[in-house]
């Protein structure tokens, strides 16, 4: 088994001339190919992380909907997932590839074991808001990617900063694959900037009209 994040190179070499291989996930076929090596080329490479990352991905929304009092885990199932790599029409993989939903490019936290994914910008929270903390398991006997999610005033999750109450709190999937929540905190201005819009045509000044022909005014809102 080949564990990797998914931003990572990941390659099959061979040094056969051709290769028709296939790729599984879940049991069905998801990409067929074939690969021809350059001339004079010792071997070829094939990029498998290009292949699988469009089905990798991690939600939250269960929590969100049902925002629990007590600690609840929502399994985030497609966050970490298992490739299997066929030449052919072989019926027994020839590699299998773990690839995790990490966009990171840092290589500051494990590939295995129990890696704690998320990480709050300043652990802020205010009382009644979900806190969510994801957790990855990266094993061969049991994988598996869950997100924690609470509500209450106790500090937990790495929430440990009660502030006033505060109208949005912003929830992101971080580039590690975790969940964070972010409280928006302070006052929040809408301002409009307008800008007309005028052509230039001939006029009389023994009548009304303007030299300038409004068409068109646009607007621009800002927050501050």
């Amino acid at each position: 088994m080949v564990y990797n994040p998914i931003y990572r190179n990941t390659y099959y070499t061979t040094s056969a001339d051709t290769l028709h291989y296939r790729i599984m996930l879940d049991g069905e076929e998801i990409y067929a190919g074939k690969a021809v090596k350059y001339p004079d080329a010792d071997e070829m490479q094939i990029n498998l992380d290009k292949i699988c990352r469009n089905y990798l991905s991690s939600d939250i929304q269960d929590l969100l909907t049902d925002l629990p009092t007590n600690t609840t885990r929502q399994y985030n199932s497609n966050a970490q997932r298992t490739f299997d790599f066929h030449i052919g029409s072989s019926t027994t993989a020839a590699q299998n590839y773990m690839f995790y939903n990490d966009y990171s490019y840092n290589t500051d936290k494990n590939i295995t074991g129990t890696v704690i994914t998320s990480n709050p910008i300043n652990g802020h929270y205010v009382p009644g808001m979900l806190k969510v903390r994801t957790t990855r398991i990266t094993s061969s006997s049991a994988p598996t990617v869950y997100t924690e999610g609470l509500t209450g005033n106790g500090e937990t999750l790495g929430y440990d900063t009660q502030v006033k109450c505060t109208p949005y709190v912003l929830y992101y999937l971080n580039s590690y694959g975790g969940w964070d929540a972010f409280v928006i905190e302070g006052n929040t201005v809408v301002k409009d900037a307008y800008t007309t819009y005028s052509t230039d045509r001939s006029y009389d000044n023994t009548t009304l009209e303007f030299e300038n022909n409004k068409y068109v005014q646009e607007i621009k809102t800002t927050f501050v």
